[in-house]
């Protein structure tokens, strides 16, 4: 099937980098968490502090692809649909592993210092430790945000001391924002980075970063009413895959490498000059 090698070396690259670094990461976290001598009760989280702003306001609109997978469509808008689903786990999924963390860290003890509120989560069992130190920061014109780690938590190297696991921010109404995870071996560079925005028209991107730091692999998602794009661009692989719907005529295209491929209104394969 010509959908099933498009974005495979991406995938295993993406999750030997990312996803297994987080799930190890927040494995550790329960684990101590829930060994703990000591948890910490909740009458130390104080009501008037703020909420983590959402990681991921908005979300790919997968309807379309996942109703028209029941009317036996063509080969081309299954392509389509495979690209999709693995820009919306790109651009939304990693984003569920991360709510976590928020809130493994906002059980901790928390302290108000003028615009900053400081929470501290520190767990131990046996010759195992871990703290995380999440900062949130009311600014003039919206909320910024960091977690910091200290512990041996990552799967590979020495233990960090203060490391930034994560930042991030947004504007007062939230209809604007970014945020960015961090690995040690790539210091101060993400290797993960995170925006969206919300003007007339949504858009989503998720940008991933190589062992040196340059950017690999890029997700885009545009939603303007009715008509939609997702952009995936693989630089390792020199690969790029467009593809646009319209969810009100029901009809769209994808492109490989800039060769396209459509589809009709009954999501059967078609000319792209006849739709």
């Amino acid at each position: 099937m010509r959908y099933g090698i498009l974005f495979n070396q991406s995938n295993i690259m993406f999750t030997d980098r990312f996803t297994r670094t987080l799930l190890a990461l927040l494995f550790i976290s329960f684990t101590l968490f829930s060994c703990s001598d000591d948890p910490l009760s909740d009458d130390t989280n104080d009501a008037d502090a703020p909420d983590f702003p959402a990681l991921t306001p908005y979300e790919v609109d997968n309807e379309y692809f996942e109703e028209g997978q029941q009317m036996d469509p063509g080969n081309n808008f299954m392509t389509a649909s495979t690209i999709v689903q693995t820009a919306n786990t790109m651009l939304t999924g990693q984003a569920q592993i991360i709510g976590f963390y928020y809130e493994i860290v906002q059980q901790g003890e928390l302290e108000r210092d003028g615009n900053r509120w400081i929470w501290t989560q520190s767990v131990s069992q046996g010759p195992e430790s871990f703290e995380m130190v999440a900062i949130m920061t009311e600014e003039s014109d919206g909320i910024s945000y960091e977690i910091r780690i200290t512990g041996e938590v990552f799967e590979e190297g020495e233990p960090v001391e203060d490391f930034l696991f994560m930042d991030g921010s947004v504007n007062g109404d939230e209809t604007q924002g970014e945020w960015n995870i961090y690995q040690p071996e790539l210091g101060s560079v993400p290797v993960a980075s995170y925006t969206f925005s919300e003007t007339d028209v949504i858009e989503l991107t998720a940008l991933f970063r190589d062992d040196a730091g340059d950017v690999d692999i890029e997700f885009t998602y545009l939603q303007d009413g009715d008509d939609h794009q997702v952009d995936m661009v693989l630089e390792s692989e020199d690969v790029a895959n467009t593809v646009i719907w319209d969810t009100d005529l029901w009809t769209g295209y994808y492109t490989h490498n800039g060769e396209p491929f459509c589809w009709d209104e009954d999501l059967q394969d078609a000319e792209c000059n006849l739709i």
